[in-house]
């Protein structure tokens, strides 16, 4: 339309209107072009405003001393230059009012913002955008700054990134930094080689190095730690001067000052650690409370060791392990298994590994807990040693135990100085102490008996003691032996299944496979029992010190009998000693005595512990009545037991030998008697002799 105003001016504004009808071949538009005085040369566009661009061209022409650029500055009254507000050159592009204004040799600079670049003098391929941008950057180069202040105080620093308000503003000679962020590495001076990216994160860094903050206030404080990883908000917002630390989580190490070679990832992860040094700390809220110089720590697993004060040289790894509380104050632990070591305070030098393991223990010291809910409900016992799935379960103040197999020792609570080994061995022993228990059920019913050894699969399995405070002194040895033995003490049963009959007793000596199994009784005392299944060799009582070999009973009145033939290759020696014996007397009337026995022939009616077929011997009561002396036995036992009669055939031969000097003597006496005679009849046939021949003569 021919009538529509194409330029117009006012008081407010002067417009330039084009045509944009796209019917028309050519869209409308705007020109302002140079002049040329060269023949046949077309004058060139400077400025071209068209419907889809707005264009303006700068002279390149090389031939010329300088090239040529766009640039918009402004009015002045006075006598001083106008300032420049925008310079644009193939070299260097500048917008903001002094923006690059003391640019000297600087190239391919991107300068926009009010003074943004103003000093830099021979620093090339940066790039400033914000209001006073890279302000006193002067040879520094390759650098981004983008925000009000961004890198303001930059001179020298060489390829950063500052991104936000205030990002890296006090920098100045730092080198490589990345710093993204409201008011992030603020004050960063000369550290290079840092990555801060988040509001006010690594704000005081001065001179730290090699930093990584990531995070709203991420490193807020560092000042000259290095070698730092912080990713989270408000990680590491304490730290000064700590280095090589690595801290990831929300309030991950915030209050770490100057700890270094840390490792804090999750969640308030050693929050409250400030000077320890060489930790690893792994999961949410882990270590959250442990404070001060707590170092040489490995702790990992949600909430491990979450309310723990002060921890040193530990190893902790499972949720919630060695949580502790406010109090603990403990090192050189090893915690592994989820809620392993979680309640423990003060306890030290512990090794607790599967879930629950030591759960309870608080000042216990110097264990090792080793499976499921080991040593569970222990709180101050110390210097165990359990391995297996439940073990030592219920100890609580126990001490210096060895318990090892599954549930072995559960019930164990204050017993001390136990080796239980086996499934189940020592199950329900509570206060017994100084027990040795090896094998499967081994000792499981022992409550509070002391100084017992059980050795062997179910060995002891139903005794379960008397008084702690007296050592039972039991010894069990076999499969089975004494199984069924419940109360007594000072036993030695030795074999399989030896004794498993007996219920109750002491002092007992059994030794051999099934030994005892002959038994009737249930309760023996200081017996003696040596052989194999229903076959006895030795069958002892202690009490009265009397032995007998081959025999299932006692005898009463001897303190050694042998049931069956004896024998030896020497004699069988009795003490005689003159110096022993007093009230000595000749034995008399010997002959008289012998005279009055009488040997018979015999059978016993039970030949099967004596010697069959026919016997020779003296029947004792009728020995009795004539030497009582030899003759042992008659009445009743303690049990009330008939005593059988016995003869003690060796002391007869005193009687015998005495009853031969009686018989001999009354012999010689014959024998005088008889020479006088004979003297006397020799006498009278010599007279005889003599009359016989005086006869003669006559």
């Amino acid at each position: 339309d021919v009538t529509k105003d194409l330029f117009f001016i006012n008081p407010d504004s002067a417009r330039i209107y084009i045509n944009t009808d796209s019917t028309k071949a050519a869209k409308g538009g705007f020109a302002i072009g140079g002049l040329s005085s060269g023949k046949g040369l077309p004058a060139k566009n400077i400025f071209v405003a068209t419907a889809d661009s707005t264009r303006v061209y700068v002279n390149v022409d090389s031939s010329k001393a300088a090239k040529g650029g766009f640039a918009i500055g402004g009015l002045s009254s006075g006598k001083n230059p106008a300032q420049s507000f925008m310079h644009l050159t193939p070299e260097n592009y500048y917008i903001g009012h002094g923006a690059g204004s003391s640019v000297t040799t600087g190239k391919y600079n991107s300068f926009i913002g009010y003074e943004s670049g103003k000093n830099n003098t021979e620093g090339s391929y940066n790039a400033f955008m914000g209001y006073k941008a890279g302000t006193s950057n002067t040879t520094g180069g390759s650098n981004v700054m983008i925000g009000n202040f961004a890198g303001y105080s930059n001179t020298t620093g060489y390829a950063n990134v500052f991104l936000g308000n205030s990002a890296g503003s006090d920098n100045t000679e730092g080198d490589g930094n990345v710093i993204i962020g409201d008011l992030a590495g603020r004050h960063n001076t000369t550290g290079s080689s840092n990555v801060m990216m988040g509001n006010q994160a690594g704000l005081y860094n001065t001179t730290g190095r090699d930093n990584v903050f990531i995070g709203q206030s991420s490193g807020i404080y560092n000042t000259e730690g290095s070698d730092n990883v912080f990713i989270g908000s408000m990680v590491g917002i304490r730290n000064t001067t700590g280095g090589n630390n690595i801290l990831i989580g929300h309030y991950a190490g915030r209050e770490n000052t100057t700890g270094t070679n840390n490792v804090f990832m999750g969640s308030s992860a050693g929050c409250n650690n400030t000077t320890g040094v060489n930790n690893v700390f792994l999961g949410n809220q882990v270590g959250q409370n442990i404070t001060g110089a707590s170092s040489n720590n490995v702790i990992l697993g949600s909430s491990s060791a979450n309310l723990a004060k002060t921890v040193n040289r530990s190893v902790i790894m499972g949720n919630e392990a060695g949580k502790g509380s406010t109090s603990s104050n403990y090192s050189n632990a090893i915690f592994i298994g989820y809620q392993a070591g979680y309640n423990n305070t003060t306890g030290s030098n512990n090794v607790f590994l599967g879930t629950q393991a030591g759960y309870n223990n608080t000042s216990g010291k110097n264990n090792v807990f080793m499976g499921t809910g080991s040593g569970y409900k222990t709180v101050s016992g110390g210097s165990n040693v359990f391995m297996g799935n439940q073990t030592g379960y219920n100890n609580t103040y126990g001490y210096k135990n060895v318990i090892i197999g599954d549930s072995t020792g559960y019930n164990n609570s204050s017993g001390n100085r136990n080796v239980f080994i086996g499934d189940v061995a020592g199950y329900n022993n509570t206060t017994g102490s100084g027990n040795l228990f090896i094998g499967i059920k081994t000792g499981y019913s022992n409550k509070m008996g002391a100084g017992n050894i059980f050795i062997g699969n179910s060995a002891g399995e139903y005794y379960e003691g008397s008084d702690p405070s007296t050592v039972s002194g039991n010894i069990f040895m076999g499969y089975s032996a004494g199984l069924n033995w419940k109360t007594g003490d000072k036993n030695i049963i030795i074999g399989n299944s030896a004794a498993r009959k007996i219920i109750e007793g002491s002092s007992n000596i059994v030794m051999g496979d099934f030994a005892g199994y002959y038994l009737t009784e249930t309760t023996i005392n200081k017996r003696l029992l040596i052989g194999y299944q229903t076959k006895i060799l030795l069958h002892g009582d202690l009490s009265e010190n009397r032995l007998t070999i081959n025999s299932y009973s006692v005898n009463p009145s001897h303190t050694l009998y042998v049931n069956g033939l004896a024998g030896g290759t020497y004699a069988w020696n009795n003490t005689s000693d003159k110096r022993l014996k007093t009230n000595i007397k000749p034995l008399e009337g010997a002959l008289q005595s012998v005279l009055k026995l009488q040997g018979v022939t015999f059978n016993w009616k039970d030949e099967t512990n004596h010697r069959p077929g026919q016997n020779i011997g003296f029947i004792a009561q009728e020995v009795k009545e004539i030497l009582p002396e030899i003759v042992n036995g008659g009445g009743k036992d303690k049990e009330g037991n008939e005593i059988y009669y016995s003869i003690e055939y060796a002391t007869l031969t005193p009687v015998l030998v005495e009853a031969i000097k009686e018989q001999q003597e009354a012999i010689n006496k014959l024998n005088t008697v008889n020479k006088e005679q004979q003297e006397l009849i020799n006498k009278l046939i010599e007279e005889l002799k003599t009359v016989k021949e005086q006869l003669k003569t006559k």
